[in-house]
This record gives structure tokens, C-alpha cells and sequence, in this order.
């Protein structure tokens, strides 16, 4: 019999997890720091994929133990890998080490393996194809199956060969590897950052990840990636019986290629490679966080095979962070682009993981105060690859007398360090937040979310050109943009008074066509585009489901009474009559709260049944409406919305779901089958949405089916609906259908 325990931990683990993706994935868009270290994360892992080896019963597909993750964008051309690229298993001790080669050897026999360790290199993975040794195209690792097209991001890297030098090379082979930027290099664009006051990037992996998907190839080309080169995928024809001698054809076509690797006899001479790779790994020109432990013998690769999630013939070893004490002289507080206030240790400088450690995150005021991290205190500093530095422990024995709690309400004089407007934490948030939609730290990070492909994907409007508008032509808000003239933006200097450096021409065409062609951009995009707190592409598609267009959006009634209905449900909770957290101090009182509790959920009833007449809305919630009400009742949000209208700028959403009383019987007596999966709606949504209008779901198709609604990866239902001559719908079919357009 299951536990019932075991199945809610697992439940929550695979949400925790799937989380953590997502955060780690907008994180390497944006250069940002995921919020767990890559050991937590991984513990979280093995916790999860522990239990269901246990209960396999409640093992399921879409686990994120059988997936790899998927770093896909939308926008992006994507191509199947010819071999699967896969991720590897972690491990962080000796004996789970010793544990894969025993595994090994129940699927090869107990003959002595081989293996090859290599650095670990803390990168973007990357997959290029070669053809008749000409590079055809590089991919990123996406779900595994298929990738991103980031060829041109690439063939900015100077050392990557176009073509195979040397030696004859396969008819077709695909290099694996990563991507990667200097310590060197990172330092000197946040040093560029700091001097123009910007925020700085927090590591260069997030960094290297966000500039390979980059739009804007001039600003991918003035940060200066590299490569460095490891694996094989597919190789036509087969031509490698082991790694060394693939990683030497490497060499001979003058691939950037790892700076040592070693070749170890059985598990135990593999760990004393593995000590001494960690001894030398702080010299590489590349971030390293552990040793990749892979059978040298391409053969025996194949018979052992692989999961659906990672090759059994090799392990990553991962390093332990490095730690080491240090004094903490002050705590500084930066502004980021949707406002977030972040404290920052700044440390006496220490060497820490090969590099000169003088400032560490510490998250937000929550985490100082669980912490009692305080000025002048000594401080534990851990460091893990080229991750930002975090303060880890207290040495309170070594406190100074006089020393006091931090608080950053009263340290900030309760206002933003960048525009000196009043700072905010909402209720049941750990983050404070400066939310003044001008202010001055915001503009620049502003513009160039705005401008970045998934909200209105203004090519070349990145990076130096977006700071070089603000500064030059006093932008404050993104409908400034539309105020541009060509001429004017050809003649942007992007360099100094002394070496300058015009936009040019063709750059400013390209912006003023972008421009043009985002004004019949879908709502969604603008609401994501405004950066909106706690809106991202989710929650600003749920709210224009439920808008016609942007001006219906800025005067929502659906907004207000999901914040309202929010706020008299905790109402209710906080003066039940039978609370225990804070019960009634009179009999007197216990009468009142009675009648305030009866008329409250009357209250509630209707505004529930005033939601109920509307497709579901449960995704949008009071944070995100209340954030979406707030911007717009601004003064820059009032302000903004009457300048679009000036401008003729009114987006429309292409979601929209309008189910009123003159219409939501509409599909009465019509029966319907489902088969895919559709962008915007989830299978049980689209069931309420047709229910809702009076259509009826059937499980299967027969003659007497009226429609056949069809997403992406439909099953055999669309092949038997196509020879029956039912009418299919896609998703723009079925809201065409529902609204009468």
C-alpha cells in the first residue's frame, strides 16, 4: 500500500523542482541569480527520484527525474539534435562514485573499465553540427530532443573553427561542448556597469546563457564568448573507438578543447584524478564545479546506454564549496529592473575559489534578520564555481559590543536609494520594492525588457544602444520609443567623445521597423513588456484572456473584484467567531464578529458568483491583479496609457474570451473532442470553457461529433476526424467560435 505522506512529498518535490526551472531559466535570460545552489537543487533531485525508485507506481513521465529540463524560447528556430543530448547525473560523494562503477560493471561484467575525467565546466551546453567539415549549425541543449538555432550568437566566438583543419572529418558530426565567458571578461563589463551606476550581472554561466540568446547580435558580439569542446554526439560514419581519440581529432582540427584530462584504470585511480584535477582547476581559463567521469571506450558507451535523462556510462563529480571567514563592512542595497530591493555584503576582500571575493549576496531583509547578520560582524563566505559569493554563518563569539540588528526599512529611511520614493512589502512577500514606475534605476532595465524578444522583440534596442537612448534622448518610459526618428537614432553615439561610434543607419531602421511592427503585437506581449511585478508571460496571458484590449485592461472591473474578493476572504478568516489565533476576548464580541462574519460571506458569495459568469481566472490572482491595477492607476501608467492612445497604439488580445449572458449558450446541443495540447489552455480549462458555452466533451470520435479541437502533438482521434470530414479547430478556431468573430 502507498503512503499517502510519500505521494504529497513527491508531489510537492516535482513542483518545488519544476519551480526552480523555471526560475533557473528566466535567471539565465536575464543574468540574474537562480535562488538555491546547485547542491540544494540537486539534493532535491535525489530526494525526488529516491522515492519514486521506491514507489514506481507513482512514477510519472513528466517527472523532472526522466526529463533534462528545457531551456527553449519562444521566437527561436529550433532543430532536432541526430542524437539525443542528454544531461548528466550529479553526485557529491565518494561513495555514489564507487556506486556507478559497480553499476557499470552488472551491465558490462566485472572486467576492469577504463575511464577518461574531465573538468566539469560550469557553461552553456551547446551542440554543433558539422557537414563535409563545414559548421552547419549550433543548438542549444533544449528538452534534450531538439534546441534553439544560436548559430549566429556563435559565430562571434574568434577560436571556433568554421571549418574542420587537418585530418578528414566525418561526412556529418555533431561537437558537443560549452559556452562560456572568462572571469576576466565578466569583470570588465561589470566594471562598465558600475561606472555608468547600473546594476551589476551576478555570474558569468546566467551571463553567457542570456548573451548566446541574444537578438541583438551587435551586443552578443561585443560580449566576448568562448567554447571549449568535449563530447560527441551522432558521427556519420563512426570513426572513434574511444574518447582519447575523439579528443585528439579535436586537437587536430584546432578545437578550443579542455586543458587536461586523465586517464584513469577502474573507480579508485579515477578519484585520485579527480583530487588532483580539483587542485588544478582554479588556473583553467574556464569555471569549473566538478570532474565528468566517462568511459573511455566508445562501445561499451553504447551497451550500457542511457535513461531517458542521462547516459549511465558517465558521472558528474561535484566539488564541494569553498568557505572561508572574512569581516563584513558594510551592507549596500541595489535597485533591480522591476524594483526589488537587493542588500549586498561588502566584505573585506578574500581569496575564495581562485578568484578575490569582496562582496556576497545576501537575498533580502528576511534573510539578514533569520541570519542576525550584522555590520562589522565576521562572516563565513561560501563560493561554488563562478556562483556569487553567499554568506553562510555568523561567528558571533567574535561580534563587536556595540554592534546592532540590521534593518532595511530604517537603514533606507524607509525610501528607494535611487528616487527617494516610499518603499513597499506586500503582505505574505519577502522583498521590499521601490514602486515608482520612473524611477531612475528602473528606466534603462525597463527599456530593454520592454524591447527584448519575448514581449515586443525590438531588434538591436539591447545593452549599450537601450543606456545610450535613455541617456541621450531623456527616455523615461517605453512609450517614448515610438517618439524616435530614424535620423535622430543613426546619428546615437555608442562610443566616447573621443573614440565615437554612430548606431548607423541601417541599426536605426531596424528599431523604427520593430517598432512599427509591435503595435499589432498581441495584449499579452505589452502586459508582459511593462514589467509589470508578479505579471510574466503566464499571468499576462490569463489577463488577457479576460480583456478586449489594453484600455479595457487599464480600467478592469474583473481585476478589482479578484483583489476585493481576496481581501474580504481574509477578512473573514481573521475575525471568525471560532478562531483560535485570536478568539473572541468577549461574549459581546463573539456577537459581533457572528453578524460581520454572516454579512462578509454574502459579500463573498457574490463576487464569487460575478467571477463565475467569467471563463476561469483562478490563475491570475490578487498579487498580480492588485500589481496590474496599481501600475495602471499610476501617474506613469495613466500617463503611459493616453500617450498609446495618441499614438493609436491599442493592442488587442488574441485570447480573448467573451462569455456574457447574450452569449453563453452558444455551442448548446454541439459536442466536441479534444486531442493536443493547446498554447494557452490547459485540457481541463478549454473542457470549462466549451461547458460553460452549453458544448458538450466526448472521449471519442464518432460521426455524431460536431467539432474536433486539435493542439500541438494531437493523437489517431485527428487521422479518424479527418476521414469522418469533422470540422477541426485550433486554438484561434475555438475563440473565433466563441466570440462570433
Amino acid at each position: 500500500m502507498l503512503d499517502g505522506n510519500t505521494a504529497s512529498r513527491i508531489v510537492f518535490l516535482r513542483s518545488k523542482i519544476k519551480r526552480y526551472d523555471e526560475i533557473y531559466f528566466r535567471a539565465a535570460q536575464q543574468g540574474t541569480q537562480p535562488e538555491i545552489s546547485d547542491q540544494d537543487y540537486d539534493n532535491l533531485k535525489s530526494e525526488l527520484a529516491e522515492l519514486e525508485e521506491r514507489n514506481p507506481k507513482l512514477k510519472t513521465d513528466d517527472s523532472p527525474t526522466q526529463n533534462v529540463g528545457d531551456d527553449r524560447l519562444e521566437g527561436f528556430k529550433t532543430y532536432i539534435h541526430r542524437q539525443p543530448m542528454l544531461s548528466l547525473d550529479n553526485t557529491y560523494n565518494k561513495e555514489e562514485l564507487f556506486d556507478f562503477e559497480r553499476r557499470l560493471q552488472r551491465i558490462l561484467g566485472p572486467k576492469k573499465l577504463i575511464y577518461v575525467i574531465e573538468p566539469k565546466i560550469d557553461g552553456v551546453a551547446v551542440s554543433l553540427t558539422y557537414e563535409k567539415g563545414s559548421l552547419k549549425r549550433a543548438v542549444t541543449r533544449g528538452n534534450g530532443a531538439e534546441g534553439d538555432d544560436i548559430t549566429a550568437s556563435v559565430s562571434h566566438i574568434e577560436d571556433l573553427p568554421r571549418t574542420l583543419i587537418g585530418p578528414k572529418a566525418p561526412e556529418i558530426i555533431e561537437i558537443r561542448g560549452e559556452i562560456y565567458m572568462t572571469l576576466e571578461e565578466f569583470k570588465r563589463i561589470n566594471r562598465e556597469r558600475a561606472a555608468r551606476g547600473k546594476p551589476l550581472f551576478t555570474n558569468p554561466r546566467n551571463f553567457a546563457a542570456g548573451s548566446v540568446k541574444l537578438l541583438d547580435q551587435n551586443v552578443a558580439r561585443e560580449r566576448k564568448l568562448e567554447i571549449v569542446l568535449y563530447a560527441m554526439g551522432s558521427c556519420e560514419p563512426q570513426m572513434f573507438e574511444t574518447q582519447v581519440s575523439f579528443q585528439e581529432a579535436l586537437r587536430s582540427w584546432a578545437m578550443p578543447v579542455v586543458e587536461q584530462y586523465w586517464l584513469a584504470h577502474g573507480i579508485e585511480q579515477a578519484w585520485v584524478s579527480i583530487k588532483e584535477l580539483d587542485q588544478r582547476r582554479h588556473k583553467f581559463r574556464y569555471a569549473t564545479d566538478g570532474a565528468v567521469i566517462k568511459l573511455n571506450d566508445t562501445e561499451r558507451q553504447s551497451l550500457a546506454g542511457s535513461t531517458a535523462k542521462a547516459p549511465r556510462w558517465a558521472i558528474a563529480y561535484k566539488f564541494a564549496a569553498e568557505q572561508a571567514a572574512t569581516r563584513l563592512r558594510a551592507i549596500t542595497v541595489q535597485v533591480g529592473r522591476t524594483g526589488r530591493l537587493t542588500p549586498v555584503a561588502e566584505l573585506d576582500p578574500l581569496d575564495l575559489a581562485g578568484t578575490t571575493v569582496s562582496r556576497a549576496s545576501l537575498h533580502n531583509a528576511e534573510e539578514i534578520s533569520r541570519k542576525d547578520i550584522r555590520v562589522g560582524d565576521t562572516v563565513v563566505v561560501e563560493k561554488a564555481g563562478e556562483i556569487i559569493p553567499a554568506i553562510i554563518q555568523v561567528i558571533t563569539e567574535n561580534r563587536p559590543e556595540d554592534s546592532q540588528p540590521f534593518d532595511l526599512l530604517e537603514h533606507l529611511n524607509g525610501v528607494c536609494p535611487s528616487c527617494g520614493e516610499p518603499i513597499h512589502r506586500l503582505e505574505g512577500f519577502v522583498d521590499y520594492s521601490c514602486v515608482n514606475f520612473q524611477c531612475t534605476a528602473q528606466v534603462t532595465s525597463r527599456i530593454e525588457f520592454f524591447a527584448s524578444r519575448r514581449a515586443l522583440n525590438i531588434e538591436s534596442l539591447g545593452g549599450i544602444v537601450a543606456e545610450k537612448i535613455v541617456e541621450n534622448f531623456h527616455i523615461n518610459s517605453p512609450v517614448d520609443l515610438f517618439d524616435l526618428e530614424e535620423v535622430q537614432l543613426s546619428k546615437l553615439n555608442l562610443g566616447t567623445e573621443n573614440s565615437p561610434h554612430q548606431f548607423g543607419p541601417k541599426n536605426a531602421a531596424k528599431i523604427v521597423e520593430a517598432l512599427h511592427r509591435s503595435r499589432n503585437l498581441p495584449l499579452s506581449r505589452w502586459l508582459y513588456g511593462f514589467g509589470i511585478p508578479y505579471v510574466g508571460e503566464a499571468k499576462a496571458k490569463e489577463i488577457s484572456k479576460l480583456h478586449k484590449n489594453l484600455k479595457s485592461t487599464a480600467k478592469s472591473k474583473v481585476l478589482h473584484t479578484i483583489v476585493a474578493l481576496s481581501r474580504l476572504k481574509e477578512e473573514r478568516n481573521a475575525i471568525s467567531p471560532n478562531s483560535r489565533k485570536t478568539p473572541p476576548k468577549s461574549e459581546p464580541e463573539r456577537e459581533e464578529r457572528k453578524i460581520r462574519f454572516h454579512n462578509l460571506g454574502k459579500e463573498i458569495l457574490e463576487l464569487e458568483q460575478s467571477l463565475d459568469e467569467l471563463p476561469p481566472a483562478s490563475e491570475i490572482g490578487p498579487v498580480s491583479a492588485q500589481n496590474t491595477i496599481r501600475f495602471f492607476e499610476s501617474g506613469f501608467g495613466t500617463e503611459l496609457i493616453h500617450r498609446l492612445m495618441v499614438h493609436g497604439i491599442n493592442p488587442h488580445s488574441d485570447n480573448y474570451l467573451k462569455l456574457d449572458s447574450d452569449n453563453s449558450r452558444l455551442l448548446e446541443g454541439k459536442t466536441f473532442v479534444l486531442t493536443g495540447t493547446l498554447p494557452s489552455f490547459t485540457r481541463d480549462e478549454t473542457k470549462a470553457i466549451i461547458e460553460q458555452a452549453g458544448g458538450k466533451i466526448l472521449s471519442s470520435v464518432t460521426k455524431a461529433t460536431d467539432y474536433l479541437v486539435a493542439g500541438e502533438s494531437p493523437g489517431s482521434k485527428l487521422g479518424k476526424a479527418t476521414m469522418l470530414n469533422i470540422k477541426i479547430l485550433n486554438e484561434s478556431g475555438l475563440l473565433s467560435l466563441l466570440n462570433k468573430l
